[in-house]
């Protein structure tokens, strides 16, 4: 299975991507040879840069990523810069800005929550939305509320980079390569009926069967 994580919203691209590849066996190949092997089966303007092997009880992209840092060439027929330094004074000094709602009813989700950083750098406008586990919305709906324009007309937007937290879980890899091998030793014992449950002192419980 191969999920790209976290997907991207419709009319945005990425550079510096994370896709999981979910294998049902060890693939008989190194990091090396796996990296050659996709690029070669990869479509046009497509290139996978690094692979590494992670283990079974690693967290996903999708528990580590906090952040997605944006960025958007300023079209100035559309939006100047000094209108979008405006909007961006105003976005900085509100209490907060609810996200209009596209079915009419009353928005949960305060961009005022959600964006942060917003500038001008260059000829680009750059920010970050952050991922929570109330919303994550639209990151053209969001960042054309706060400009006031038409999330329709913006064109170029690109996801360049995700922030990802560290994995606590391979920090306890001793704990889940204990826990993993009790539960394939103990599964070996099963039979179709059978129910047992394991328990170290210092684990919590793994019900079998």
């Amino acid at each position: 299975m191969i999920e790209l994580a976290p997907i991207l919203s419709p009319n945005t691209t990425g550079s510096n991507e994370f896709i999981e590849l979910h294998c049902r066996q060890e693939l008989p190949f190194t990091e090396k040879e796996s990296l050659e092997r996709l690029n070669q089966r990869l479509p046009g303007g497509l290139i996978i840069n690094s692979c590494d092997r992670i283990p079974t009880f690693a967290s996903s992209i999708c528990e580590l990523a906090t952040h997605a840092h944006w960025s958007w060439p300023i079209d100035e027929s559309l939006i100047s810069k000094e209108s979008i330094m405006n909007r961006i004074k105003d976005f900085a000094t509100s209490s907060k800005l609810m996200l209009s709602s596209m079915q009419g009813k009353e928005s949960t989700c305060d961009l005022k929550v959600i964006v942060h950083d917003l500038m001008i750098t260059g000829e680009a406008l750059v920010w970050s939305t952050a991922f929570t586990d109330a919303h994550s919305p639209n990151p053209l709906r969001a960042i054309a509320q706060v400009l006031n324009i038409d999330s329709s007309q913006i064109e170029g937007l690109k996801r360049t980079s995700l922030t990802l937290s560290e994995d606590l879980r391979l920090k306890q890899s001793d704990k889940f390569s204990r826990k993993l091998k009790n539960i394939y030793e103990d599964a070996t014992i099963l039979d179709g009926d059978s129910s047992i449950t394991v328990h170290n002192d210092d684990d919590d419980y793994i019900s079998l069967g």
